[in-house]
């Protein structure tokens, strides 16, 4: 059995980047999830500039942007509301320039979320 100096408790995604962390720094480290399978909705859904900055120091940054899942082309601005991914959604590329009175009633034709 390998000795671990680091236990990280939760596999999301704060635990899995402290793992890399400190595996780059030369750590041993095991992560302990209480899940045995994925979560229905994946943590870290929008990543964020400082996340993408890990991923360049990592190594990773080409290699994510070429996983990218959405269609090219499609706005990676603007906000997508739902309940869970197996419902529909409703998406906004112009949230920012909505105001809030509106936003908080839905739009025309959409689903009361």
């Amino acid at each position: 059995m390998k000795k671990q100096q680091v236990v990280i408790v939760g596999g999301g995604p704060v635990g899995m980047a402290m793992a890399i962390e400190l595996g780059q720094r030369g750590v041993a480290s095991a992560i302990v999830e209480r899940r045995a399978q994925e979560h229905r909705i994946p943590k870290g859904q929008g990543l964020q500039q400082r996340t993408m900055e890990h991923f360049h120091s990592w190594g990773v940054l080409a290699k994510v942007r070429a996983a990218r899942v959405l269609p090219p082309g499609f706005s990676l601005s603007g906000v997508t509301a739902y309940l869970n991914l197996n419902t529909e959604y409703w998406y906004s590329p112009h949230f920012a320039k909505w105001s809030t009175s509106i936003i908080s009633r839905p739009a025309s034709g959409s689903r009361n979320i």
